[in-house]
């Protein structure tokens, strides 16, 4: 539960940094075109009517940059989390070696041990085999509710 609560934390506290830093983004883009609009209108470069609209639709599009660059944030985050965990599954289904019976099998020849050399025959003949449940029922501790039904 702790290492939980730590990793529950952290990603709180990014996303929180992630908001606040888009917010002084867009708070900044608002900013730069108010600051704009009052340098125009001091220099007396544009008509009243013009500034206004342009001023009026860059500021509406100013205020909604933050909030599009937050959300394209998020969704470039979760599937960069997605892409990693594809990744992880991949290497745990193809990349990772056998666990005991590669070892065995060389301390075995290296030794010749007969039990081992049997057990590492075993795993040999074991590999590419299934493990099929049918119907099965798991709990996470006796007494407790089935997590799984007939599976």
């Amino acid at each position: 539960v702790e290492r939980w609560q730590t990793v529950a934390f952290n990603e709180i506290s990014l996303q929180r940094w992630l908001a606040f830093t888009m917010q002084a983004l867009g708070t900044m883009c608002t900013a730069i075109v108010v600051l704009y609009a009052t340098i125009q209108h001091a220099l007396g470069r544009a008509a009243q009517a013009t500034l206004a609209s342009y001023v009026g639709l860059a500021l509406s599009y100013s205020l909604d940059i933050a909030g599009g660059l937050q959300h394209f944030c998020i969704h470039v985050l979760n599937v960069e989390v997605n892409l990693v965990a594809v990744e992880r599954v991949h290497e745990y289904c193809h990349a990772l070696p056998w666990e005991e019976a590669d070892r065995l099998e060389q301390d075995a020849a290296a030794e010749g041990d007969l039990i081992t050399a049997a057990t590492s025959a075993t795993a040999t003949r074991l590999r590419g085999q299934e493990v099929c449940f049918d119907r099965a029922v798991l709990r996470y501790a006796p007494g407790s509710p089935a997590a799984l039904k007939g599976v």
